[in-house]
């Protein structure tokens, strides 16, 4: 069956092993990065926002609330999907990961729940939404969540130890070299090196 989402038609499986009656009863949200929680909806109350950096990719997860707060675990997850939209695509990107077959440095050994990449595009504001679907139509939309995008951190400027660690969340000091990198930066070890 088709269905348009964000400005995208999809063919969506219309049966399977997905019970029609097991709706998704949420009552909120909570985004987190690398297992901290950045970002909560829940009945109605928000609190925290969201940022990235020009040029950065954040892998955030979101995990559903039931109306007592407690993680929603949906299974079979493909009888649930996530949908996100209206939201402006020349200041943010957002894609679900889909398994374990991406070709980038990303450590996703924290993360648990449905685990999206959030993209800065441009400098500026933006909103979206998250929606949960289930037997072809939405059983969840969240309420708008805003993103701001700052300008590109170019972590090889930061000469200090102090000034990298005030960019922590993009950046990291390496103190045998005396250089602040991006964060995850990975160091190819030369055997020729240790001769």
């Amino acid at each position: 069956e088709w269905h348009e989402h964000g400005g995208e038609n999809v063919c969506e499986d219309i049966g399977g092993d997905c019970d029609s009656d097991a709706h998704a009863n949420v009552d909120g949200l909570i985004i987190e990065h690398d297992g901290v929680e950045i970002y909560r909806q829940f009945q109605g109350l928000v609190e925290g926002s969201l940022e990235v950096p020009v040029n950065y990719t954040k892998d955030l997860s979101v995990h559903f609330l039931d109306q007592d707060g407690e993680e929603i675990d949906f299974s079979p997850a493909e009888c649930y999907p996530i949908y996100f939209h209206d939201y402006d695509m020349s200041i943010i990107s957002i894609e679900m990961e889909e398994g374990d077959d991406h070709d980038h440095d990303h450590d996703h050994d924290d993360h648990e729940g449905n685990v999206f990449e959030l993209t800065g595009l441009s400098t500026g504001f933006t909103t979206f939404q998250i929606e949960v679907w289930h037997d072809g139509h939405a059983d969840y939309t969240s309420m708008q969540i805003p993103v701001t995008v700052i300008d590109e951190v170019h972590c090889e400027d930061f000469i200090t130890e102090s000034d990298c660690e005030d960019n922590s969340e993009y950046c990291e000091w390496h103190a045998d070299e005396g250089a602040c990198e991006e964060e995850g930066h990975d160091h190819e070890e030369h055997c020729e090196d240790f001769a």
